[in-house]
């Protein structure tokens, strides 16, 4: 479809993200912050080349981020992941990957173990990722911010 950005924060909506989201082949944003949105985020989502701004702050959302997550396209500037209940360990991210992103937000979720260094390469590197929170009990030599 011809959907560029779907700004939906803010509207106490329930549910879960339809897997058909990856059909949007040409959304830049996605805002579904503080909402109650439940469920897994489908690995569809991770597929869009186009995507920008991935907004899914401030909901239940629950599992672990796919592996599609990590060769998310260099088009990516900003992942707001944070105040949700996404569990499991970060996946490294592809070399050539998020060649663009800016700000990556994952505090307040129950990630376990460690940002994985290729998280630290990005911001050590290229100077891109100027914020990266995490929470402070999950190890992160990089990070800028953590939550207790």
């Amino acid at each position: 479809t011809a959907l560029e950005s779907l700004h939906l924060q803010s509207n106490k909506f329930t549910g879960s993200i339809p897997a058909t989201i990856g059909n949007l082949v040409n959304l830049t944003n996605i805002d579904l912050s503080d909402n109650d949105i439940d469920g897994s985020i489908p690995e569809g989502l991770w597929t869009i080349e186009a995507l920008e701004l991935v907004y899914l702050a401030n909901n239940t959302l629950t599992g672990t981020l796919s592996s599609s997550f990590s060769s998310l396209g260099n088009n990516i500037r900003d992942i707001y992941l944070n105040g949700n209940n996404l569990n499991g360990q970060l996946p490294d991210i592809e070399p050539g990957t998020f060649g663009m992103l800016e700000e990556l937000l994952l505090n307040n979720n129950d990630f376990v173990g460690t940002v994985p260094q290729s998280f630290c390469d990005l911001r050590n590197t290229t100077g891109v990722l100027t914020r990266l929170w995490h929470d402070c009990d999950v190890e992160c030599s990089c990070c800028t911010f953590c939550t207790p």
